[in-house]
């Protein structure tokens, strides 16, 4: 993974960790995923999010989605808890790169 989408997966669990729902939600509003989504996952989970170490993480998935058009990446990757570090809550994300910048859209937030 390099390092300029390593910085995009990090945004999103930053703001996971600051109970940012609406933050996430401007990421992609065509998202599927709403707020009261994220929030109820986020606030039944037993321990305390916390921000990503600035490196990612050997637990993390990263897989190129083919097909035509612009690239694409899904992203699977633990979020951080003080009490477990990397947890095992999941934020699955798809990242698309819009000739420059990267969008991120946030899919999920589970505990496979």
């Amino acid at each position: 993974m390099t390092h300029r989408l390593w910085l995009e997966v990090r945004k999103v669990l930053a703001l996971l960790a600051a109970r940012d729902y609406e933050g996430i939600k401007a990421l992609d509003r065509a998202s599927r995923l709403g707020v009261e989504d994220i929030w109820t996952t986020v606030e039944s989970y037993p321990c305390t999010l916390v921000e990503p170490p600035d490196t990612p993480p050997p637990e993390m998935q990263v897989i190129e989605v083919s097909g035509p058009g612009r690239r694409r990446w899904r992203v699977d990757t633990p979020v951080w808890t003080r009490e477990e570090g990397a947890s095992d809550l999941y934020a699955i994300m798809t990242l698309t790169d819009c000739g420059g910048a990267i969008s991120v859209r946030l899919d999920d937030v589970l505990v496979p």
